[in-house]
């Protein structure tokens, strides 16, 4: 059973993001694989804020879902409703959210997927920056 917490995260790529005020901000990239069956899961590490000027995290991540059995993926949306990503309408979809109860360390960050119906035999694969 595919109930296993990060499988793999790892460095993938670098990215030079100049556009802040701040000058350039060096970023890179990270990548998680979580059991699509469990739901909301801990990212055990930071990402990247990538517009300081904008109240809140903004994160930069490709999140999809990968149906082993046929290798079919399926890229997901960021939700429209960053409140509450469970009154999106743009389901299935992903948030980022800050959950201290379930992520005890630190961030506390996890990501969550909103979605009706979870293929029993699915990966959740998440690509987001991350600061240097």
């Amino acid at each position: 059973m595919r109930r296993a917490l990060v499988l793999a995260a790892l460095l993938a790529a670098c990215a030079d993001d100049s556009s802040g005020s701040s000058g350039p901000v060096t970023t890179h990239v990270v990548m998680y694989e979580f059991a699509a069956s469990m739901g909301a899961t801990c990212i055990d590490g930071n990402l990247a804020d990538i517009d300081t000027a904008t109240p809140g995290a903004q994160y930069e991540c490709s999140v999809s879902q990968i149906v082993t059995a046929t290798q079919m993926e399926t890229l997901l949306a960021e939700c429209d409703n960053a409140t509450s990503p469970s009154s999106s309408t743009n389901k299935p979809c992903w948030a980022i959210e800050t959950d201290a109860l379930t992520c005890t360390s630190g961030t506390h960050l996890k990501l969550a997927i909103e979605r009706a119906v979870v293929p029993p035999d699915a990966i959740i694969k998440a690509q987001c920056l991350a600061p240097n």
